[in-house]
This record gives structure tokens, sequence and C-alpha cells, in this order.
């Protein structure tokens, strides 16, 4: 959950970078287009510098995107680009609408680019201050170890934040235990 992911983005030595996402379904829709359906990647910004991918157009998600209240913004898949504006690169700086909520699209990733799993949409995952520790729907967290860290390393880590917390919360960590596993497209299906 949200709390998690903060708490471990801020707290972890052994990983470099931690990013973390989840994939939800939307409707986008243009002035000049009806709704259609998307697989859309409510994704962390360090997921873009993790995957070390530059944007082909414009630019990809950025921490202020995150912050809670910060403007909406929405980061196009090439293919996406091709078929629904024909690599109009006007696209960048116009609005999209998210199910029924304006987003102002800030870039286009390069053809290829479908991380973390075959995503073609990424919004900012913001912060909810005002959503309780445990609330909130569920992330699936991944990040770059730190040079000179290992698996292990980064897993003991883990095991120790999550035993502090499990003291702090019984009722809500008592039933979980992190893993700490290599990133493969087969895990994400």
């Amino acid at each position: 959950r949200i709390h998690e992911f903060l708490d471990w983005r801020e707290a972890l030595t052994s990983v470099e970078q931690l990013g973390a996402f989840r994939t939800v379904q939307r409707n986008l829709a243009t002035t000049a287009s009806y709704p259609e359906p998307a697989r859309v990647a409510e994704i962390s910004a360090s997921a873009f510098t993790i995957a070390q991918v530059p944007p082909h157009l414009g630019r990809y998600l950025v921490p202020d995107d995150e912050r809670a209240g910060a403007g909406r913004v929405l980061v196009f898949g090439y293919q996406e680009w091709q078929r629904r504006f024909s690599g109009d690169p006007s696209l960048v700086g116009s609005t999209v609408t998210v199910n029924t909520i304006p987003h102002t699209v800030v870039g286009v990733m390069p053809p290829g680019f479908l991380f973390p799993f075959r995503h073609q949409y990424w919004v900012a995952l913001q912060e909810q201050p005002a959503a309780r520790r445990g609330q909130g729907a569920p992330l699936i967290v991944f990040g770059r170890l730190a040079p000179g860290a290992s698996r292990g390393a980064a897993e003991d880590e883990l095991t120790a934040m999550h035993a502090h917390m499990q003291t702090r919360h019984p009722d809500l960590y008592a039933r979980l235990r992190p893993v700490v596993l290599p990133y493969t497209l087969e895990r994400m299906d």
C-alpha cells in the first residue's frame, strides 16, 4: 500500500531506487474522440529512472507529479500515440480525459517501452495523506539494488522494517511477509 511504499522508499539503504505501481482500468477520451477503455499504470516517477529509458517526446513523470494535489498528467506509449493520434507531436501539451478527470499529456515513450508490464499509459501514483495506514489498493514494488548490495541484504533490511511495523500495527502486518525477487516479466502475469 502507499504508506508502506513511502516508508520503504525513505528508509531502505540497500536499494538505490524504489518504485511502485498498480494497474487500473480507465476510460480515456479527447475532445475529438469517444471514451475508450485503457489499461493504465498508476506509477511512481522513479519507475522511469529505474528503467533508464528516455522519452521519445516531452518528458516522463517526475517526483512533483506524485505530490497530493499536483496537476494530473499522462504519458502515452508510442504504439497508442501512433494508433490514436497518427504520431501527431501536438499531443504533448494537450488534454486527455481519464475517467472524466482532465490530464495534461506530458510525454510519449519510445517504441517498445511497455514497462512495467505491457503498459501503454502512465499516470502518477499520487500520495494520499488522508488515507490511513493499511488503506488503499495493493501496490507492486520494485527497485534497483544499491551498488555493492545483494538481494539477501535487501531482504534482510526489508524484513527488519516489517518486524518493526508488525509490533506497531500487528493487525495489519501479522499475515504479511516481504520477499525480494528478481524482476522478470513472467512474474507480472
